[in-house]
């Protein structure tokens, strides 16, 4: 089978995400004996990889550079297979017609929560007013303008293509709401797959672990007033931020307005010797398309927590066995929730046990298999 890829831009590990992600289902494709074309918009790591290619023309989409481009690149590789990872960047589905119209199987995978996205879980602010009621009639309006900004966009990506693949079932009804009910025939869901090798279960310590990007839609603030809460109850714990990005400046000040002791930002860094020494796993953020650090955490027996903010998030955590889910945003529970572990040894032990066997779920073989067989589907069709 020859597969083509569609991406942002260069699939790599390091870079977490959907490039991550990208990367791990190349190399199990590959390792099935599959030729696989990696094709991206814009270099961002120099990978020195000859299946790994990128257009001539980063800034307009259809130009007449990239259309000879594609057309030269899908004949002389005879792709069967366009695997999309470029769906959170609507104005780039305008290329899929192009591709669709030549007689090709195109795959969406739309890696996010449209709802989340496109509502007022973007917007931390937002979700502090009081008012049910008011947040429900903004939620709404947000969407529709949304919805007239990208829904010609989305209805773009559902009509030139096959199938589009969402991380869960619950995002089925958020995906036809601005791509139009008409294409619901078309939405599956694999999730994504475990994309952590060689884990090292050491002895674990008392640290709490954060890891993925220094963004307003991770909510790290509302980690620090939970940490904040019980850092001086637990001296003999500590609490390790691993990532980096446009909130850095103000966790930093967040951190020394607080007076926090044991709370140390590491930067980007590669998480698993973070995973491997941490008992507990946090996660505030406002939405997720998946949360996929959740399952590396817990295939290092990192017992996770979270807000119960986005629907999927109750695919990854069964509450009260593996982890514990949060109301949202309500950081006085959090911060219980926390306590109820950390006072409890062998609940934690049990939960990460639990948590182990739950993340096996998602092993990349299961998940490359199930993306196989969607594949032997649509080319007998």
């Amino acid at each position: 089978m020859n597969i083509l890829f569609l991406n942002n831009s260069t699939a790599n590990p390091i870079t977490g995400g959907i490039q991550c992600v990208a990367y791990y289902l190349y190399k199990y494709f590959v390792s099935q004996g599959h030729h696989v074309v990696m094709l991206a918009w814009v270099k961002t790591v120099e990978d020195g990889n000859h299946d790994f290619v990128y257009m001539p023309d980063s800034n307009k989409q259809l130009s007449k550079a990239n259309k000879c481009f594609l057309e030269e690149l899908l004949d002389s590789n005879h792709i069967d297979i366009v695997l999309n990872h470029t769906c959170l960047e609507p104005y780039k589905s305008i290329v899929l017609k192009f591709i669709f119209n030549k007689g090709l199987t195109v795959v969406n995978i739309f890696h996010n929560s449209p709802f989340g996205m496109y509502g007022i879980r973007k917007y931390r602010k937002l979700l502090n007013i009081k008012s049910t009621l008011v947040k429900q009639i903004i939620d709404k309006t947000i969407r529709l303008g949304f919805y007239i900004k990208y829904g010609y966009l989305l209805h773009m990506q559902a009509k030139y293509c096959n199938k589009v693949v969402l991380l869960s079932d619950y995002f089925k009804k958020e995906y036809t709401f601005f791509a139009g009910r008409k294409y619901a025939y078309k939405l599956i869901s694999i999730p994504n797959p475990l994309t952590v090798e060689n884990v090292n279960l050491a002895d674990k310590q008392n640290r709490i672990l954060y890891v993925g990007r220094l963004s307003a839609q991770k909510g790290l603030n509302y980690l620090l007033e939970i940490w904040n809460q019980i850092e001086d109850k637990y001296p003999d714990w500590s609490l390790d931020i691993v990532g980096d990005g446009e909130e850095k400046a103000n966790a930093e000040n967040k951190i020394q307005q607080l007076g926090l002791k044991r709370c140390k930002l590491y930067g980007f860094q590669q998480p698993d010797p973070f995973y491997t020494r941490s008992k507990i796993f946090c996660m505030t953020s406002l939405f997720e398309g998946f949360g996929l650090v959740l399952i590396e955490a817990m295939n290092y027996k990192t017992v996770p927590l979270a807000f119960d903010s986005y629907p999927n998030v109750k695919d990854i955590i069964d509450n009260g066995k593996n982890g514990l889910l949060i109301p949202p945003f309500d950081v006085d529970h959090y911060a219980n929730a926390l306590s109820l572990l950390m006072d409890n040894p062998n609940l934690l032990e049990a939960m990460a046990d639990e948590a182990k066997m739950k993340s096996k779920e998602y092993d990349l073989e299961i998940i490359g298999s199930r993306w196989e067989k969607l594949f032997e589907e649509l080319l007998k069709k």
